[in-house]
């Protein structure tokens, strides 16, 4: 077996675990409808002006999720603890806190409260 499939074969098999942990475990963070009603309140990140949507909503329990390079005016934490990365600048945040990254953002991640 040649290097090249040895790496291929190694990410697939990768790949399909990660996979079956989620299936396993549930996504332990993810972006979802907004919900006023949900306990704990959501995590909202408001967006730059411009784009098609103005808000997105998150939850769930500690964990990361990826937001490739989504621009962000403000967050509002909900009833999370967490950190917000930007352009590699860290905001951290405790629930019901607003926070103002204006800039570029690429990870979100919920921390234990």
């Amino acid at each position: 077996m040649s290097l090249l499939t040895a790496s291929a074969v190694t990410n697939a098999s990768t790949a399909a675990a990660a996979t079956a942990r989620e299936r396993d475990v549930g996504v332990l963070i993810s972006q979802r409808r907004c919900n006023v009603g949900e306990k704990p309140r959501q995590i909202v990140l408001f967006l730059g002006i411009g784009g098609d949507e103005d808000h997105r909503c998150y939850g769930g329990v500690t964990g990361s999720i990826a937001l490739p390079n989504l621009g962000v005016f403000e967050l509002y934490s909900g009833g999370y603890t967490g950190v917000i990365d930007c352009q590699n600048n860290l905001h951290f945040f405790r629930p019901n806190e607003r926070k103002f990254p204006i800039d570029v953002c690429n990870e979100l991640t919920i921390l234990p409260a």
